[in-house]
C-alpha cells in the first residue's frame, strides 16, 4: 500500500517544486509609485487688487474753479462819426484795460475803454468818447480747456465831448473855443468773446480773448447816436485754479 502511494507524493513534491521556482524567479517587483497629482484649489470668487496709481492727464481737468484776470484791450468801433460831427470822418480805434474774477461758471469784470484826440486839423481842438462799467457772464471752456467761452453784460456810464475851434479870437490871439457837444450817458452793452491761451502753465497763463459787443446809449435825445457795435482784442494775464473731474 505504501508503496502504491509513494510515487505519486514524489510526483506531487516535484511538480510544488517548480511552482515555488517559477514565482521567485525573474527581476524583482518595482515599489509601488507614491507621488500624486493633485489639481490647484482656485477660490471660487475672483478678488483683485484696487489699483492706487492715478494718472494726471489734462482730460482730468474739468474747467476752472476760479480765477484773475487783469489786461490791454483794443477796440475797432464802429460808431459813424458823421451821426456826431458831419466834419468827422475816419474810423475810430478805442483802447483801455479789463479787469475781472472768475468764480465756478461766473466772471464779475471792470472795463474801460475811450478815445482822446486833441488838434484835429484846424477845426477840432479836442474829440474825447471814454466808457466804463462792470459786467458779469457765463465762461465755459471746451476742447481739453484750451479755448474759453464768455457772454455777458455790462453796464455803465460815459462821456462824449466835442471841443471846435472858432473863427474868433480873444484879446491875447488865441482861438475861443466851441462845447459843441457835451453828453454824459449811460449804457447797456452785451458782448461775446473767445480767448486762447498763448503761454499756458497749470496756474499762469497769458490770454488772447477775441471779443465783440453792442453798446446802447441812454440819457440825452442825442445819445442813441452812440449806439454801434465794436469788436477787437484783449491780451490778458490770467492766474486761474483748475477743478478736477475723476
Amino acid at each position: 500500500m505504501l508503496q502504491r502511494f509513494l510515487p505519486i507524493a514524489l510526483l506531487l513534491l516535484c511538480a510544488g517544486g517548480v511552482v515555488v521556482a517559477q514565482s521567485t524567479g525573474g527581476e524583482p517587483p518595482s515599489p509601488p509609485d507614491t507621488t500624486y497629482t493633485t489639481e490647484p484649489d482656485y477660490p471660487d470668487t475672483l478678488v483683485m487688487e484696487p489699483d492706487t496709481y492715478v494718472d494726471y492727464e489734462p482730460d482730468f481737468i474739468d474747467g476752472y474753479a476760479a480765477g484773475l484776470y487783469a489786461g490791454f484791450t483794443a477796440e475797432k468801433s464802429g460808431l459813424d462819426l458823421a451821426k456826431l460831427d458831419p466834419q468827422l470822418t475816419g474810423t475810430l480805434v478805442m483802447y483801455g484795460g479789463e479787469y475781472s474774477v472768475l468764480i465756478g461758471d461766473w466772471y464779475f469784470n471792470f472795463s474801460t475803454v475811450g478815445s482822446h484826440m486833441y488838434d484835429l486839423g484846424s477845426t477840432y481842438d479836442q474829440f474825447l468818447l471814454d466808457y466804463s462799467g462792470y459786467g458779469t457772464g457765463y465762461e465755459t471752456s471746451f476742447f481739453k480747456n484750451i479755448f474759453t467761452f464768455r457772454i455777458g453784460a455790462e453796464a455803465g456810464t460815459g462821456t462824449l465831448k466835442l471841443i471846435k475851434r472858432t473863427t474868433h479870437t480873444d484879446s491875447t490871439g488865441h482861438d475861443l473855443l466851441e462845447a459843441y457837444r457835451r453828453e454824459d450817458f449811460f449804457y447797456l452793452r452785451p458782448s461775446v468773446s473767445l480767448g486762447v491761451p498763448i503761454l499756458q502753465s497749470p496756474l499762469a497763463s497769458f490770454l488772447f480773448r477775441v471779443a465783440g459787443g453792442y453798446m446802447m446809449a441812454f440819457g440825452p435825445e442825442n445819445a442813441r447816436d452812440l449806439n454801434n457795435f465794436s469788436y477787437g482784442a484783449h491780451l490778458m494775464f490770467a492766474v486761474r485754479m483748475p477743478s478736477f473731474n475723476f
